[in-house]
C-alpha cells in the first residue's frame, strides 16, 4: 500500500476533480482499514505515519529499542526534519527532541498539546482556542 498511495500523491493529475477524488479515495482507503482490523481511524493514520520514518528509526522499533509511542511522536514531524529530530532523539529522548522541534518552529504538537474544547483565561474571560466564548 505504501508504494501505491506515494504513487498517486506524486501523479501530476490533469484536473483538481481527479486530485481531489484520488485524495478521497485514500482516506476511503483509511477508513476501511480502520473498519476491518477494529481500530479508531486516528490508531491507523499514526501507525501509516510510521512508513515515512528513516529506516534506521524503524530499526529501532523493529528491534524494539524505540517503544511504538515514540515512533508515532516522530511520525508527527515533517519528513525534512526528521533526521535532525531523530539524532536528537537517540541522544535526550524523543519527548525531548519533538517538544524542541515544536517550538522552534512555532508549531505546536497536535498529539502532545490538545486545544479542542480546553478554555483559555484572559483579562475578559474564559474562551475556546478559537477565540468565542
Amino acid at each position: 500500500m505504501r508504494g501505491t498511495c506515494t504513487w498517486l500523491l506524486q501523479q501530476q493529475f490533469p484536473d483538481l476533480t481527479t486530485t481531489v477524488e484520488t485524495f478521497q479515495l485514500l482516506v476511503d482507503a483509511k477508513r476501511n482499514i480502520a473498519k476491518w482490523v477494529g481500530r479508531a481511524q486516528a490508531h491507523v493514520f499514526r501507525r501509516l505515519s510510521l512508513l515515512r520514518l528513516p529506516a534506521e528509526v524503524l530499526a529501532d522499533l523493529e528491534t524494539g529499542k524505540l517503544p511504538i509511542k515514540d515512533a508515532e511522536k516522530l511520525g508527527g514531524v515533517p519528513e525534512e526534519s526528521l533526521p535532525d529530530v531523530g539524532r536528537e532523539a537517540r541522544h535526550r529522548g524523543v519527548d525531548y527532541a519533538v517538544n524542541r522541534y515544536h517550538a522552534s518552529t512555532g508549531e505546536r504538537s497536535r498529539s502532545l498539546l490538545p486545544t479542542e474544547g480546553v478554555k483559555s483565561v484572559t483579562a475578559r474571560g474564559a474562551t475556546d482556542h478559537h477565540g468565542t466564548r
